[in-house]
């Protein structure tokens, strides 16, 4: 996929929620449906980019980190809200960052993806360090506050829940 992002492989699976979400526990809402998707992924990826948090987590193992000790594969996680941690709040301008803290520790990073858009919290996950995390994370951005494989990723799946809602919707009517 890199350095030109062209998609590899996709893959999509559709699963009744079974818990509400809980901040801290998302793992256990979604992680086995993307478990189940990497496993229908027609080669092994590289480095898996999570829409969660890895070690930017109150028990410093989010789903980026569960993810990745799951598979063994190194993993980053990037998440639009702040779960844990403190942090000073990032210029401005696109490439702004700030350090994200917990306990004294330094877990991610606070990044302005662009000029007056809310900034991303990343995170290492398994078999990743901070920086490898956020020089990732900067090489998938397009334009957008997600890093581009969370964006398709976001957009697969919107589309993948249309379409089920639309079936539904039309087989309810029958």
């Amino acid at each position: 996929m890199l350095p030109n992002l062209d998609e590899v492989d996709a893959a999509v699976v559709a699963e009744r929620v079974r818990l509400a979400y809980l901040p801290g526990l998302l793992y256990f809402r979604e992680g086995p449906a993307i478990i189940r998707a990497l496993t229908n992924l027609s080669c092994d990826p590289d480095v898996v980019l999570v829409h969660g948090h890895g070690r930017a987590h109150p028990r410093r193992a989010g789903m980026a980190s569960l993810i990745g000790a799951v598979f063994d594969v190194p993993t980053v996680g990037c998440s639009r809200r702040l779960l844990a941690g403190r942090h000073e709040p990032p210029g401005e301008p696109q490439g702004s960052r700030e350090w994200l803290y917990l306990d004294g520790q330094t877990v991610g990073c606070v990044y302005r993806t662009r000029s007056g858009v809310k900034p991303v919290f990343i995170s290492p996950g398994h078999r990743c360090d901070l920086e490898t995390a956020v020089d990732l994370v900067t090489r998938c951005l397009r334009g957008h506050r997600l890093p581009e494989p969370l964006r398709r990723a976001h957009m697969l799946a919107g589309k993948k829940k249309r379409h089920a809602d639309h079936t539904t919707h039309r087989d309810h009517h029958r």
